[in-house]
C-alpha cells in the first residue's frame, strides 16, 4: 500500500533516512483519514505531539538544542 501525504513529520526527535517518513503513529492517522476522510485524527496528534514534548523536556538542554530548538517548549 502506498501512502500519499503531502504532511512532513512532526516527530522531530527522531531522525529518518528520508525527508518523507513518518513515525508509526502518523502513518496510522493518515491512512485512517486515506481510509475515511470523516475521521477525527485530531486526538492522535494531541497525545502524539505531548509525547513529544514529553520526551524533548526530559533531555539535557545541550542534547535538546540538536532537535529544531524553534519547536521546543519548556
Amino acid at each position: 500500500m502506498h501512502l500519499e501525504c503531502e504532511d512532513e513529520s512532526q516527530y522531530i526527535i527522531r531522525k529518518a533516512k528520508r525527508s518523507d517518513s513518518l513515525s508509526t503513529l502518523e502513518a496510522v492517522a493518515h491512512t485512517l483519514i486515506a481510509l475515511n476522510p470523516a475521521a477525527d485524527i485530531a486526538p492522535i496528534f494531541a497525545v502524539f505531539n505531548a509525547m513529544v514534548q514529553h520526551k524533548l523536556t526530559a533531555m539535557p538542554a545541550l542534547v535538546r538544542e540538536r532537535y529544531n530548538g524553534d519547536k521546543i517548549k519548556g
